[in-house]
């Protein structure tokens, strides 16, 4: 899940990231979504869409927060549910070590 898409030395494990990433979210994760045509001011609906929305659901507008742990036990039932071979759990391995390191450190690791 862990992919850096304009990382073209790595691009085959990055497909299967992606595959892995987009399983995740059809398996764990709701949005609700809308089409908005091109010509949509995004930032004044946004300060709109804000200004009407009650305040314990923009408490966190302009906080930084601690990231959330990595759902581990979730990930794994998307491998399992996947059936990623070997070689497969190895490019995910791998794209996971690159992003601790570049986490760690803000360099791409190659």
């Amino acid at each position: 899940m862990w992919r850096d898409r304009d990382d073209r030395i790595n691009l085959a494990d990055g497909k299967i990231a992606k595959k892995l990433r987009n399983a995740f979210v059809s398996d764990h994760c709701r949005a609700v979504w809308t089409v908005l045509p091109d010509t949509v001011d995004i930032m004044r609906l946004e300060d709109a869409v804000i200004a009407i929305a009650p305040e314990h659901a923009t408490a966190w507008n302009g906080r930084k927060m601690a990231p959330y742990c990595e759902p581990v036990e979730l990930v794994d039932a998307t491998i399992a549910r996947l059936r990623l071979d070997p070689r497969q759990r190895a490019a995910i391995d791998r794209q996971h070590e690159r992003f601790m390191k570049f986490k760690t450190t803000g360099l791409i690791v190659a």
